[in-house]
């Protein structure tokens, strides 16, 4: 292993285990849900988990763009797996809700993921895997504090060059 492996290993590791997670989740919706793509199970999923939702947070969520989850909603909308309603303190924003129909696919799609979350557990103990949840969310929360700091340094920026 080079040095530039040993310097971003947790980078890689993160990668490859994405890329594995994806490729068997992709091959679980076409048995379970085959009339989804795996990105609007990915979507109907995140919507279930975090319902209601809007739009734009769920864009946050998923990072996508607004535009590309404006398509995967509308798609599922039509297909009924869920409803759109305008949020009552702005009627511009869209509140995402499952219907019948998405909890019955999201049930069967968690089935999966529990399945193939017990696969990925099975070669470690219970207390490594505990470190592990908690190390990641960890470095998440540290992640997720700087990108919030970048943001208000980037609204502070835009604010004092727009009073130039």
């Amino acid at each position: 292993m080079s040095d530039f492996d040993k310097d971003l290993e947790f980078v890689f590791s993160i990668a490859d285990i994405l890329r594995y997670k994806r490729a068997g989740f992709a091959k679980d919706i076409a048995r379970v849900a085959p009339e989804l793509t795996p990105g609007a199970a990915r979507i109907l999923v995140f919507a279930g988990r975090d319902a209601p939702i809007s739009q734009v947070a769920l864009a946050r969520r998923t990072s996508l763009e607004p535009m590309t989850i404006s398509g995967f909603v509308g798609f599922l909308e039509r297909q009924g797996f869920i409803t759109r309603t305008a949020a009552p303190e702005d009627r511009r924003s869209k509140i995402i809700r499952l219907t019948e129909k998405g909890e019955d696919c999201v049930a069967r799609i968690l089935v999966c993921m529990r399945r193939s979350e017990a696969m990925s557990k099975a070669t470690v103990s219970e207390v490594e895997w505990q470190c592990t949840l908690q190390v990641l969310d960890r470095v998440r929360r540290q992640l997720s504090e700087a990108e919030e700091g970048d943001a208000m340094e980037d609204r502070s920026s835009g604010a004092k060059q727009s009073i130039n």
